[in-house]
């Protein structure tokens, strides 16, 4: 009976599970092909004793209880469209295909992948019949000159009872989902960085037009206080106090237009396009940002629905788990390597002194041959010992990737509500503390109020408006990042929305329609 269950993530992998009192593994764990019996009674009573061999847990996620830790937060929805669509601006969407079109990290990932798919179409290729023919002219120069022709065609296939080659393929197919989920990993990461370089450029120009705006208020204190000072009302440190504060915002400027160049940089690496780098120079007019506003982005857009589903279609979580079998498939293939392999091979082969006497004088074989390890040295138990600690390295890797993906969002959901409400809190100091300038603005211009409580109250407001800004910002990063950390980088790009590896296995059946592999 074939001992190859499928496990709860959808994935048919070989259970090495020991079942006799020899501490040999059984051989319907090593492999899902029947055997006959007298050739299995032959060999069993030959084979070196074998380490037993644990299985892989039915749920290595179960220990962590994620459900536990993640529902809390939301119920297990859809999974993430190409979410910087939902941000509505038609620039950006346009910036993050042109991303995932043109950078070269993500590229270099897909160049990765296709290797990954060569691996595979090679280790699948051990498994086929292989054939190949042979013609050779060979000369002898002896007292009887003799020219003598051979051809010939051979042809071997290896029955892989034990699964030898089974799990070598399997292997190197879970290896090149893996290395497919690296490269969504690197495609999320483009569309995220591409994200922020652009709001973060917005960020930066609505900074510009704020200082602006309060540059123009303070022209305007000044221009007051200029009048009093003439008048002999007020000292003529008041003026010098109301002209340093106007010089502050000339630095504020230096820094924000220096902040939004550098974005721009950032923009020019991730979409591999050097024209941005002589854009920066033009501080961001090649930036259709103008009617960009972060508070009404930030109102438009609701929070993703976060759940368990959401965290393990995690690329990260996925490369990480794929990773896992691929280890259980190889040790599996180790194992099996500890016991006979049964070749059959046919030939047919004819000489002569000619072609044509070659092709007369024929002769055809056919052979079965059952090589048996008896003495290596321990090598195929030392590399089943090896394949058992990876695995356990694995494992421990997956888990520790699932950990690390629910702190990560976790941390951004708690620091998402704490910049909501302060943001909330700001807004309610910055509507103080203007009320507070005017009232103490009015008293100043009808010479009854104090100048310093006066200039206090304006840098209070100036403070206030950039700090406000500043928050907001902040909170769109942060929506950013937890787009990011639940995001299952699977976009419709001129790479990343390539076919999945091909495959008659239920795992890339799933995986190809989209599904969730855990």
């Amino acid at each position: 009976m074939s001992n190859c269950q499928p496990n709860p993530h959808g994935t048919r992998l070989p259970r090495l599970m020991a079942s006799n009192n020899t501490g040999r593994p059984s051989l319907s764990g090593l492999a899902c092909k029947p055997m006959a019996a007298p050739l299995m009674a032959m060999f069993l009573s030959a084979l070196s004793a074998c380490s037993t061999v644990t299985p892989l847990p039915e749920d290595p996620a179960a220990p962590l209880n994620l459900e536990t830790l993640m529902t809390s937060q939301g119920d297990d929805g859809t999974e993430v469209p190409n979410w910087w669509t939902q941000f509505h601006s038609d620039e950006l969407n346009q910036l993050v295909q042109q991303g995932l079109s043109n950078n070269y990290s993500l590229a270099a990932a897909h160049a990765s992948w296709q290797a990954s798919r060569a691996v595979l179409a090679s280790a699948r290729a051990d498994q086929s019949l292989t054939a190949e023919a042979s013609v050779k002219n060979t000369q002898q120069w002896q007292p009887d000159h003799s020219n003598r022709w051979s051809l010939g065609a051979a042809a071997s296939y290896e029955l892989d009872f034990w699964g030898r080659l089974d799990g070598l393929s399997r292997e190197a197919e879970l290896s090149a989902q893996a290395q497919q989920a690296a490269m969504n990993t690197v495609a999320n990461s483009v569309a995220a960085e591409v994200s922020l370089a652009w709001f973060g450029s917005a960020y930066q120009q609505q900074l510009l037009g704020l200082i602006e705006q309060q540059r123009e208020r303070l022209q305007s204190s000044l221009k007051i206080t200029n009048a009093r000072f003439e008048r002999g009302l007020v000292d003529v440190s008041d003026v010098w106090q109301q002209q340093q504060l106007l010089e502050s915002l000339n630095a504020d400027t230096l820094v924000a237009e220096a902040n939004l160049r550098l974005y721009q940089q950032q923009l020019a690496l991730w979409l591999a396009d050097s024209r941005w780098l002589n854009r920066a120079q033009q501080q961001g007019a090649e930036l259709n940002l103008a009617d960009l506003s972060m508070a009404s982005t930030l109102d438009n857009n609701a929070v993703p629905a976060i759940g368990v589903q959401q965290l393990q279609a995690r690329p990260d979580v996925q490369q990480s788990w794929f990773a896992l079998q691929a280890s259980d498939a190889a040790l599996a293939a180790a194992a099996a390597n500890r016991y006979p392999r049964l070749t059959l091979s046919a030939g047919l082969e004819g000489s002569g002194t000619s072609l044509t006497s070659a092709l007369d004088n024929w002769a055809a074989n056919l052979a079965a041959g059952l090589v048996a390890p008896l003495l290596d040295g321990g090598s195929r138990k030392a590399e089943v010992e090896r394949q058992q600690a990876n695995r356990q390295a694995a494992l421990a890797d997956y888990r520790q990737t699932l950990l690390a993906a629910a702190q990560q969002v976790q941390g951004l959901l708690v620091e998402q509500q704490r910049l909501q409400q302060q943001q909330q809190s700001l807004q309610k100091q910055l509507d103080l503390a203007r009320r507070t300038f005017e009232y103490q603005q009015a008293r100043y211009r009808r010479g009854v109020g104090d100048f310093l409580a006066t200039l206090s109250a304006n840098q209070d407001v100036l403070s206030m408006e950039q700090s406000l800004l500043a928050l907001q910002w902040q909170r769109l990063n942060n929506r950013i990042e937890l787009y990011r950390s639940v995001s299952h980088g699977r976009f419709e790009s001129s790479q990343s929305s390539l076919s999945s590896v091909p495959s008659t296995s239920g795992l890339s059946t799933s995986v190809a329609a989209g599904s969730n592999p855990l």
